[in-house]
């Protein structure tokens, strides 16, 4: 009986060795809306005239926009549709820059995504095509480096 026992009791005390994981390094990517602030200051502080759409608020409130899922009263996401906000339209829109006596004209679609994610929808396909044929320069920038150095091109390349 005894051996019975302290067998049992050998096993229960004994603690199998924990498993090792694989160790990750994590490299830290901001959220878009950090990406987004770098690149309107950058635009400011370049000279840029430029307009922010905040498209990715109630119309696209699918997958990541927790926050407007559970809004009270959600009346409003329907009048900015009737207004005519349409989800899948480029996050920044750049004109032009100011000069002294003049804008210099660009035309300039920027859809921001995450440095280390982020897909494009079809609807955000079928604004870029649009715009192209519009005679718009397109680009999806992942982070504010890629979308500071894309204007950057852009303004050089149309002004040269």
């Amino acid at each position: 009986m005894s051996s019975a026992l302290t067998d049992i009791a050998k096993t229960a005390l004994i603690k199998k060795p924990a498993k090792k994981r694989a160790f990750k390094l994590r490299i830290y990517c901001p959220p878009e809306k950090h990406e987004q602030r770098m690149f309107a200051k950058w635009l400011t502080y370049a000279g840029y005239i430029f307009i922010y759409v905040p498209n990715d608020t109630p119309l696209s409130a699918g997958k990541g926009s927790e926050q407007y899922r559970n809004a009270p009263n959600e009346g409003w996401r329907w009048d900015l549709q009737r207004r005519g906000m349409k989800s899948g339209f480029p996050d920044y829109l750049v004109f032009g820059t100011r000069e002294v006596r003049h804008v210099k004209p660009l035309k300039i679609a920027i859809e921001m995504k995450r440095q280390d994610g982020g897909q494009i929808s079809a609807r955000q396909k079928q604004w870029h095509e649009l715009l192209r044929l519009c005679g718009w320069q397109v680009a999806v920038c992942k982070g504010a480096q890629e979308a500071m150095n894309f204007v950057s091109q852009v303004d050089r390349e149309t002004n040269s």
